[in-house]
């Protein structure tokens, strides 16, 4: 899975702007783990975006998580 971190609400550019679409890797790592799910990488990760005012960064999260048979 991949999708925007909150922490891209103050330190990234783009994306949702209601915190309630977004993640924590805390947050995203114990809901899957809640499903059964084992999770293997959690991270940010930091995406060039280009604007009009020039190069920014978007802050996304990047996680694999695996069924338990796995």
């Amino acid at each position: 899975m991949i999708g925007h971190a909150r922490s891209n609400l103050t330190e990234g550019f783009g994306g949702p702007r209601n915190p309630a679409h977004l993640w924590t890797p805390d947050e995203i790592a114990s809901a899957l783990r809640e499903l059964g799910l084992r999770v293997d990488h959690c991270e940010h990760v930091r995406r060039p975006v280009d604007t009009e005012d020039g190069p920014r960064e978007a802050i996304d999260l990047l996680v694999r998580a695996l069924s338990p048979a796995a």
